[in-house]
C-alpha cells in the first residue's frame, strides 16, 4: 500500500511538473536511509524529472566493486553537446546533513538549463551511497569514478544542506587541490549570479601539507586525476527565499557551463596559487605572481648588497664570529616548546579537557604560547651574553639569514607558503637598513603580520589537525616552530634586549612590566580555559551507548562513554536498568542476554571437490550493517575461495566481505571454497537502533547514540 501511494505521488508531480521549490514534494521523504523505501522512492522521482528534462538516462549498480558493496545505485542524465569536452555536476542522493535542498535544487537547475544550447557535454549525476559510517564510502563516487578516467571533464561536486546565498568552496583535500583555471571558471560564474561565497585563503596551504580533516567524497575525484570542487553550504542568517535561490543557483549553473567552454583540458594546471581576501573581495594570485614577487625582493637584496658591500660584509663578519649562537638559541627554543607543550598537556588532563579542547582550540594554543614566554622571561637573566651591545648587529645579520633559510624550507614544504616568509623577507631586510628603534619595532610588527593572519585562520578554520600538532607538537614539529621563529627572535632581541648602557636603567622598569602583564595574560587564559564547559544545550554532549553481546558465549558488556565527564545518567536496556554518576568518561557494565529473536543457520553440500555454504540470518529489528569475515581454522592454514555473493578483501589474513547497509530480513549469503578448507566465519549485526526497550535519562546538555552489535561465530572444518 506504501508504495502504491509513493508511485502516486511521484506520477502526480509528473504530471503537473511542479517545480521541487514549489511544491517541496521531497521533504516528505527526507531524512532518508540507504536502501530504504524512502530513498527508492526520490530515485523515482529523479528518474521521471531526467526523463522529463528529455535527458538521455541511464542508472548503474554499486556492486561492481572489490572492496565495498552497496544496495543503492547511481543515477545519471546527459546533455550532448557538440564537442567531446565535458563538465559533471555530482548531487549526492543523500547528503551528509540528509538535507532535500540538495536534490531539489539539482532537479529545478537541470530541467532549465537543459532548455538551452550548450557547446560542452553536460552530466548531472545523482549518487547513491556517499555518506554512512563506514570507511567504505564514498561508494557512488568510487563507482562513478571508474567511468571517468578516459574523459575529458572537470567535475563540480554538490552537496548542500540548506538554503543560503553563500557557499563554500572546497578547493581540495589530502595534498590535491583544484586547478587555479578552475577556481577562477567557478568564482567568475559567482560573481554573475547573484549568489556570494565563502572561500578561505588558508584551506590550500593546508591542503597542500595535509592537514584538513575529515575525508570528503571530493577525495575520490582528486586521487584520480580529475580536475574538481566541492561546494557546500551551511544554515545561515540568510533571508533569501527558496525561489530567489533557486533563480541564482540556476543562474550560477548556467554561467558556469558557458566558462567552462574556456576551459583547455591541455594546459598544464596551475597548482601553485594563493587566495586572499580583502575588503570583502576575493583575490587568485597564481604562482607566476609569487614568483615575480620572490624575484623583486631578490634584486632589491642583490642590489643593495652590491652597493652596500662594505656594510654586508660586516654582516657576514659579525654572523661569522657569533654563528654558535643560532644552533644554541634553537636548542633553547626547542627546550622551552617542549616544556610548554607537556605543561599544556597535563593542564588539560587535569581539567578534564584533554578530549575536548577544539572549541577553545586558539586559547589553548595561546596558553601554550605565553608559558614558553613565561619560561623565556624568567630564564632570561641566565642568557646575559646575549644582552652584549656589540651584538646588535649579529641579531640584525641573524635575522635576515634565518628568514632566507625559514623561506627555502618552507617553499619545499608547499610553494603557497612561499609567499608568506617573502613578506617577511622584504620587512626583515628593511628592518636591516633602518637604525631607528621605532622603524625596527614597525618592521617587526609588518614581518610577522602574514604569518599571524595566516596562523588565526588556521585556529578559526578550523583546522583541528593542524591545531593538534601545533598544541600538542612532537618533537619535530617543535623544531620546524623553532627554526620559524628564529627571525622573529632575533628581531625582539636586536629591539628590547640588546640596549645601549644609557638606556638599561630606563627599560627595566619595561621590561618587569612585560613580564608582569605576561603573567596576567597567562592567568586569565587559564582561567577562561578552567571555566569552559564544551557543552550545553543548545552545543550538546554525544554520550555513546554501545552494547556488545556475544551469542556464542551468552554474555554482554554496556559501555557508556564520551568525551568528557559523563555525570548522571540513567539507562534502561532491555531488561537492566544501570544508574551511573562518575567524572570518569568511560563506564562498562556487563548486561542480560538481549531480548532479541535472532535465528543463525547455515547449511553445507559438497559437489566435485567443493564446500558450498549458504548462511541464513533471520533478526529481529533492523540490522544497519551486516559484517562477516572470514578466517582459516589455524593460523597459516591454506584458505582459497572460489566463489561469493559479496565483494571482499583480504586484510591481515582474513577475509573481510562488504555488504550493504539496511540490508531486509531474512538475509543469505553464499560461499564456496576448496572442500579441504577448514575456516570460521565471523558474524556481526549491528543497530543504530536496538531493537529492545532503550532509555536514556540525562540533562539537557546530554544526547545518546546508542548501538547494539550481536556477534555469532560459525565454524566449517572437516576432518
Amino acid at each position: 500500500m506504501k508504495k502504491f501511494l509513493i508511485t502516486l505521488i511521484i506520477a502526480f508531480l509528473a504530471l503537473l511538473h511542479l517545480e521541487a521549490y514549489e511544491s517541496d514534494a521531497l521533504s516528505d521523504f527526507y531524512p532518508a536511509e540507504e536502501n530504504s523505501s524512502n530513498e527508492k522512492a526520490i530515485m523515482e522521482l529523479i528518474r521521471e524529472r531526467i526523463e522529463a528534462a528529455g535527458l538521455n538516462y541511464h542508472e548503474e549498480t554499486l556492486d561492481s566493486l572489490k572492496d565495498c558493496h552497496s544496495f543503492s545505485k547511481n543515477i545519471y542524465g546527459d546533455f550532448n553537446g557538440t564537442t567531446e569536452n565535458s563538465i559533471v555536476l555530482a548531487f549526492p542522493i543523500i547528503g551528509a546533513d540528509n538535507s532535500p535542498v540538495n536534490i531539489m535544487t539539482a532537479l529545478d537547475a537541470m530541467e532549465k538549463i537543459c532548455t538551452r544550447q550548450h557547446s560542452l557535454n553536460i552530466r548531472f549525476a545523482f549518487l547513491g551511497a556517499e555518506y554512512g559510517d563506514g570507511n567504505d564510502y564514498p561508494i557512488g563516487s568510487k563507482v562513478f569514478t571508474q567511468n571517468l578516467y578516459s574523459e575529458k571533464c572537470i567535475l563540480i561536486y554538490f552537496d548542500l544542506s540548506s538554503i543560503s546565498d553563500t557557499l563554500i568552496f572546497q578547493t581540495g583535500n589530502n595534498r590535491n587541490i583544484t586547478p587555479c583555471r578552475l577556481l577562477r571558471i567557478c568564482t567568475d560564474a559567482m560573481d554573475l549570479s547573484g549568489l556570494k561565497y565563502n572561500l578561505r585563503s588558508e584551506q590550500n596551504m593546508l591542503y597542500n601539507i595535509g592537514m584538513i580533516p575529515p575525508s570528503s567524497p571530493l577525495d575520490t575525484y582528486m586521487n584520480a586525476g580529475i580536475p574538481s570542487l566541492m561546494i557546500t553550504s551551511r544554515p545561515s542568517d540568510s533571508t533569501i527565499t527558496p525561489q530567489e535561490w533557486g533563480e541564482c543557483f540556476t543562474n550560477f549553473i548556467s554561467r558556469l557551463t558557458e566558462q567552462a567552454d574556456q576551459y583547455d583540458f591541455s594546459e598544464s594546471p596551475d597548482l601553485n596559487y594563493l587566495t586572499l581576501r580583502w575588503n570583502g573581495n576575493y583575490f587568485i594570485l597564481s604562482g607566476l605572481y609569487i614568483l615575480l614577487f620572490f624575484l623583486a625582493v631578490s634584486a632589491l637584496i642583490i642590489f643593495y648588497i652590491v652597493f652596500h658591500a662594505r656594510q654586508a660584509k660586516f654582516y657576514i663578519k659579525k654572523i661569522y664570529e657569533s654563528f654558535y649562537i643560532i644552533p644554541c638559541t634553537i636548542i633553547i627554543i626547542l627546550i622551552i616548546l617542549s616544556i610548554s607543550t607537556g605543561l599544556t598537556k597535563l593542564f588539560l588532563n587535569l581539567i578534564g579537557l584533554d578530549k575536548c579542547w577544539q572549541g577553545i582550540a586558539g586559547s589553548v594554543f595561546i596558553f601554550k604560547i605565553l608559558v614558553a614566554l613565561t619560561l623565556l622571561i624568567f630564564f632570561s637573566p641566565a642568557f646575559r651574553h646575549y644582552k652584549k651591545f656589540k651584538l646588535g648587529n649579529f641579531y640584525t645579520g641573524s635575522a635576515i639569514l634565518t628568514a632566507i633559510i625559514d623561506l627555502f624550507i618552507f617553499t619545499i614544504i608547499d610553494f603557497s607558503l612561499s609567499l608568506h616568509f617573502i613578506w617577511g623577507l622584504f620587512w626583515i631586510f628593511i628592518f636591516t637598513i633602518f637604525k631607528r628603534r621605532r622603524v625596527k619595532f614597525l618592521c617587526f610588527l609588518l614581518a610577522g603580520t602574514f604569518m599571524f593572519l595566516t596562523i588565526h585562520g588556521i585556529f578559526f578554520y578550523p583546522a583541528l589537525n593542524l591545531c593538534e600538532n601545533l598544541i600538542f607538537s612532537s618533537s619535530m614539529v617543535n623544531l620546524l616552530i623553532s627554526v620559524l621563529t628564529l627571525p622573529f627572535l632575533f628581531m625582539g632581541i636586536r629591539i628590547f634586549f640588546v640596549l645601549p648602557p644609557k638606556l638599561k636603567l630606563k627599560h627595566k622598569v619595561s621590561k618587569f612590566t612585560a613580564f608582569i602583564s605576561v603573567l596576567i595574560l597567562l592567568c586569565l587564559t587559564a582561567s577562561y580555559i578552567y571555566t569552559y564547559r564544551p557543552y550545553d544545550a543548545n552545543q550538546k554532549q554525544t554520550v555513546r551507548i554501545d552494547e556488545f553481546y556475544d551469542l556464542d558465549e551468552d554474555r554482554g558488556t554496556l559501555t557508556a562513554s564520551s568525551s568528557y565527564r559523563l555525570g548522571s545518567i540513567g539507562i534502561v536496556s532491555g531488561n537492566d536498568n544501570m544508574d551511573i554518576n562518575t567524572n570518569d568518561k568511560n563506564a562498562v557494565f556487563p548486561i542480560s542476554k538481549p531480548p532479541v529473536f535472532t535465528d543463525i543457520t547455515a547449511n553445507t553440500y559438497y559437489f566435485l571437490e567443493r564446500k558450498n555454504i549458504t548462511i541464513n540470518i533471520n533478526a529481529r529489528g533492523k540490522a544497519d550493517k551486516i559484517q562477516i569475515m572470514m578466517s582459516p581454522a589455524k593460523k597459516g592454514d591454506r584458505l582459497l575461495i572460489l566463489d561469493a555473493s559479496y565483494p571482499y578483501e583480504v586484510k591481515h589474513g582474513t577475509f573481510v566481505f562488504s555488504v550493504g547497509e539496511n540490508q531486509g530480513m531474512p538475509f543469505s549469503f553464499e560461499i564456496t571454497t576448496p572442500k579441504d578448507n577448514n575456516f570460521s566465519i565471523q558474524l556481526l549485526l549491528n543497530y543504530s537502533q536496538p531493537p529492545v526497550n532503550f532509555e536514556f535519562s540525562a540533562d539537557e546538555t546530554q544526547i545518546c547514540q546508542p548501538s547494539l552489535t550481536l556477534k555469532k561465530t560459525l565454524t566449517f572444518q572437516d576432518s
